[in-house]
């Protein structure tokens, strides 16, 4: 089964670090993203870090940009979310690219379509960067990849097949839970929401925040860093320490 330990690893500006894995599929993932929005006058925007795939059986690594979730239509035009922006999958092993680019609906939804992907594989050599592929199609329904040389087509992915396979999302307490799980820490407030009960909380999320500024404020009186427990900061990015492994294995 396929398990994943997050962290906030940085006080404001807040950044969350997560790390997946699934040992018989032969898959781990690491990434991070800095919370936070943009307000774009009728839309507003949210990123989603990078994110780091590895196959253990090959080791090979896949290194990958994570499209913008955007909210449009506040106040005028279409309404609804979508996926926007260029991502960019490179593997030094294979020496292969991926580059994609994630389509917005035009002008306030009078034109283009809803979920549109264009984008292509390439070799990523210095005597050579000739494309392989192109990809064409919705997110929420085919993607399709078309052989340059010969033109053979096929899809490279279907959303009705895989919504059929797809587990139904667990997310089951660890057998230890921990006084920062987030089951622990947002319990009160998930209650509140899966109630329909929207003021209790918009409260209770205030006294999870306002619990969190208090703590922040001892730490510095007693002159103590802020330091993640399950990440360590290498080279650049946020990588699961020995400890987050082990627990994920173990405890989960």
């Amino acid at each position: 089964k396929t398990k994943m330990v997050g962290e906030q690893v940085s006080p404001p500006p807040p950044i969350s670090a997560l790390y997946i894995s699934n040992p018989a599929l032969g898959i781990e993932v690491t990434g991070s993203m800095e919370t936070g929005a943009k307000f774009n006058g009728n839309s507003i925007a949210v990123p989603f870090g990078d994110r780091k795939l590895t196959l253990t059986g090959s080791k090979e690594h896949y290194l990958m940009t994570m499209p913008t979730m955007q909210f449009r239509g506040l106040f005028f035009g279409s309404r609804g979310a979508e996926w926007v922006g260029k991502v960019v999958v490179w593997c030094k092993q294979t020496e292969l690219v991926c580059e994609m680019e994630f389509l917005p609906l035009g002008f306030l939804g009078i034109w283009g379509e809803w979920h549109r992907v264009t984008g292509h594989v390439r070799h990523h050599k210095k005597d050579n960067e000739a494309l392989i592929w192109t990809i064409e199609g919705q997110w929420d329904q085919q993607l399709t990849l078309t052989h340059i040389a010969s033109g053979a087509t096929q899809v490279m992915y279907d959303f009705e097949e895989a919504a059929q396979t797809k587990a139904t999302p667990r997310v089951p307490s660890s057998k230890a839970p921990l006084p920062t799980d987030s089951m622990t820490v947002w319990g009160k407030v998930t209650a509140a929401l899966l109630a329909g009960d929207v003021r209790t909380a918009n409260v209770e999320k205030q006294t999870v925040e306002q619990r969190q500024r208090d703590l922040r404020v001892k730490e510095k009186e007693m002159g103590e860093e802020f330091k993640p427990r399950w990440f360590a900061h290498k080279a650049g990015t946020w990588e699961a320490t020995e400890e987050a492994r082990l627990f994920q294995k173990n405890e989960m």
